[in-house]
């Protein structure tokens, strides 16, 4: 399988405010309802940003980049169970895969949960 590069043309080239744009956020919401296991496909290198604003658009970001931690444990863990779901029905390695996705999210990111 393959994997899948968003582009989204906007002048904000920071995830954690592109993430903040409510068309975008709409977007990304929408595919999460009709598609959970769709983070499967997204690129997992850091440098491509894919995951983290997929992530980002899920939760909710204060302007200085903060959120709640409960909340990114409950995105993080229904992105974990739907993309073992998808791994399982096409004999994919969920372990692998999961972790390459999680990984691409920055070591900032859980730093900031708890602040503030």
């Amino acid at each position: 399988m393959g994997a899948l590069f968003s582009i989204f043309h906007s002048t904000v080239r920071i995830p954690a405010r592109t993430g903040k744009i409510p068309e975008i956020r709409n977007y990304v919401q929408g595919l999460n309802r009709r598609m959970p296991y769709f983070p499967y496909f997204l690129l997992s290198d850091p440098a491509t940003e894919s995951f983290e604003l997929y992530f980002l658009c899920m939760i909710d970001v204060d302007e200085t980049g903060r959120f709640k931690p409960q909340q990114a444990i409950e995105v993080l863990q229904e992105i974990e169970k739907a993309v073992r779901a998808f791994c399982h029905s096409v004999a994919g390695n969920a372990d692998e895969r999961l972790g390459e996705l999680f990984s691409a999210l920055p070591v900032q990111a859980t730093s900031r949960a708890g602040e503030g």
